[in-house]
């Protein structure tokens, strides 16, 4: 389950509570839920976009984007 928000204060203490881990670029938040049987990870929408941007990177140099 993927949650794409903005990394309030709010949010923050939300994860920290539900033992989530924060991601090593401290942009997100990942754990796993057992009682709803899910893997769950709490991202920022500029996370998404750096990280999708650096997998494509060479992509994106072979297609001259």
């Amino acid at each position: 389950m993927f949650f794409i928000c903005d990394l309030t204060p709010k949010i923050k203490g939300f994860a920290e509570d539900a033992t989530y881990y924060p991601t090593p670029d401290l942009q997100g938040y990942f754990g796993y839920n057992p009682r709803l049987n899910t893997y769950v990870e709490i991202l920022s929408f500029t996370k998404l976009i750096n990280d999708a941007k650096r997998r494509n990177n060479v992509l994106f140099k072979k297609l001259n984007l």
